[in-house]
């Protein structure tokens, strides 16, 4: 029976209740989409409540939104998708590496092309900020106001 079924008769409960519910029945919805429910079946052994923060908080323009969560879902336009969802005449190789298929986990993980510049950058970056956030919690002199900011020469040891 669906929520908005069980409230039509006048007091039965109240609107926190009916909200609370209604917001678990939109959950079970969600997760229960073959498609767009993969995510979240995927992570709900480790994902906690602050996982979800930057999508609750509405700091993120709709399409930057849609964008990540297109992505979280493995639900981008790859040529995979091309090829067998939409049908389309196109090879569903990776247009990179045309080592393998192209999917959103391919392309964020395994291609080989994007191996020693995208990946090497990301790692870097959060390195940055590992080191950075090391540094200030044991005391090792950091030069500038952020992890953006290159480290000192002292805090590399050099």
């Amino acid at each position: 029976m669906k929520v908005a079924q069980k409230y039509t008769k006048a007091g039965e409960v109240g609107p926190k209740e009916y909200k609370r519910e209604r917001k678990e029945e939109r959950h079970q919805d969600w997760r229960n989409k073959p498609l767009h429910g993969r995510f979240l079946r995927c992570t709900e052994e480790v994902a906690s409540s602050k996982s979800w923060n930057w999508l609750k908080s509405g700091e993120l323009k709709k399409e930057t939104e849609g964008l990540i969560t297109a992505a979280q879902d493995q639900s981008l336009r790859t040529n995979v998708m091309k090829a067998r969802i939409e049908k389309a005449n196109v090879s569903p190789m990776c247009r990179m590496c045309y080592k393998a298929e192209e999917t959103v986990f391919h392309i964020v993980s395994e291609c080989s092309m994007m191996a020693q510049t995208e990946y090497k950058g990301r790692h870097d970056k959060l390195a940055k900020v590992i080191h950075w956030d090391l540094c200030k919690k044991y005391g090792v002199q950091v030069h500038g106001e952020s992890c953006r900011d290159r480290p000192g020469q002292d805090s590399l040891g050099l």
